[in-house]
């Protein structure tokens, strides 16, 4: 890991000249730029992130610590046309997406490579949909906003702006906010499926935007890029992580500030085959989220990458360890119209039944009553799906039913 926090600033510079004629697929690097030519504190600011965030890594090096962090989101959906409308369902992919990824429960863990599989991490961050709005009513964590705009510029941050066709933030300290969009473009540049604000940005911008087909891992999905690890790679940056590369344009001298992933010459896109060596390593790290490669050849975050995002996490994005967002408890049980289904035996010991009055299709969403996800579970034209509960603690837990037309929360009782 270089040892000059500054260097940072200068590669983004150069490494800003060598991307205009070729693909990107991450606009996170030019909108940094952006931001700093219209606050030029931002500099000061991320250097003495940079130093705090050395600083936290260095202490906590080889530690362990069995703390999961709960990081609740809104999902703000801004579409033109009632395609880019996408479902519940889809959101709720994206979010079963980052749960798998950040705790390394993603099926195709055995793509890793065996060189790099000591280093493999489990992040310990999960995520959930918001249950509570900044007002502490209910929400399902999703909102709707017809636009007439087609595509957003990054550059002017059109999206997180209900005043510009997007819509308004929530509160970051509480939320991640996550806006999906139609398109992005970078001034004439539309080759963009997400850019993130990396810590130490404004409050009004502060969050993910993506681009609607590149979101989740259900509905009209891009090709290469439908898996959800788009949002898996943005957010990373919005932990302040970088690309593994260093953004030095091929030269072999640019850093992530990770010691256990190897200095690589520049992106890789598609899908190796290992080894892919470059800047005389044994082989790039092209599985790493952080690094441009499709999102079937995605699998891993390190050890290293781990450390930098709690470094984040206990320092500039620490409200969000006490946020309320997904804490259900003081919601009451909801329904629209009337009870599609009914739960027993409530209280439970070793199962649930959910008996629903006609065919559901949808998702059941199960939370501790702290908001640690249990579980999201599809139905497809179901009217009877039983939960196994037999490892489940005794407790109180809220399942959220949902599909595009319903949602009802219910309470479930554990007692063992």
């Amino acid at each position: 890991m270089r040892a000059f926090i500054l260097v940072l600033f200068l590669v983004s510079l150069i490494y800003d000249s060598f991307s205009q004629n070729r693909p990107n697929h991450c606009g996170t690097t030019s909108y940094y730029q952006y931001q700093l030519s219209v606050n030029p504190d931002l500099a000061n600011i991320r250097q003495d992130l940079e130093i705090k965030t050395h600083d936290f890594v260095k202490a906590n090096r080889g530690t362990g610590s069995k703390e999961i962090v709960v990081i609740p989101v809104v999902v703000h959906v801004i579409y033109y046309n009632a395609v880019q409308n996408i479902s519940d369902a889809q959101v709720l992919s994206q979010i079963e997406v980052l749960n798998e990824d950040y705790r390394r429960l993603n099926a195709d863990t055995t793509n890793t490579p065996s060189l790099f599989t000591s280093v493999a991490a489990d992040c310990q961050i999960q995520f959930c949909l918001a249950a509570q709005d900044p007002n502490g009513n209910w929400t399902n964590g999703i909102t709707r906003t017809q636009t007439t705009k087609t595509s957003f510029d990054i550059n002017t941050d059109e999206a997180k702006y209900t005043s510009t066709g997007g819509h308004d933030i929530w509160d970051r300290n509480k939320y991640l906010n996550i806006w999906v969009v139609p398109s992005i473009r970078d001034g004439s540049y539309t080759g963009i499926l997400g850019y993130a604000q990396l810590p130490g940005g404004g409050a009004s911008t502060d969050g993910v935007v993506i681009q609607y087909s590149n979101f989740g891992r259900i509905g009209n999905l891009s090709p290469y890029y439908n898996l959800g690890r788009t949002v898996t790679h943005e957010v990373g940056h919005w932990f302040n992580l970088y690309h593994v590369w260093g953004d030095d344009g091929t030269g072999c001298w640019g850093s992530d500030y990770v010691d256990d992933t190897p200095n690589q010459a520049d992106e890789n896109y598609n899908c190796p085959s290992f080894p892919e060596p470059s800047c005389n390593n044994t082989s790039d790290m092209y599985s790493n989220y952080m690094d441009y490669t499709d999102d079937d050849c995605m699998n891993i975050f390190t050890e290293g990458q781990k450390l930098r995002m709690w470094a984040t996490i206990n320092n500039y994005r620490s409200s969000l360890k006490t946020s309320p967002g997904c804490l259900v408890n003081s919601v009451p049980e909801v329904k629209q119209n009337r009870s599609l289904v009914n739960i027993f035996p409530n209280p439970a010991v070793s199962s649930v039944l959910f008996n629903f009055d006609e065919t559901f299709s949808g998702l059941i969403s199960v939370y501790s009553i702290q908001g640690l996800l249990i579980g999201h579970y599809t139905l497809n034209s179901t009217k009877d799906f039983v939960l196994d509960v037999n490892s489940w603690q005794s407790g109180l837990y809220v399942a959220i039913i949902r599909n595009s037309a319903y949602v009802e929360v219910k309470k479930i009782e554990i007692l063992k």
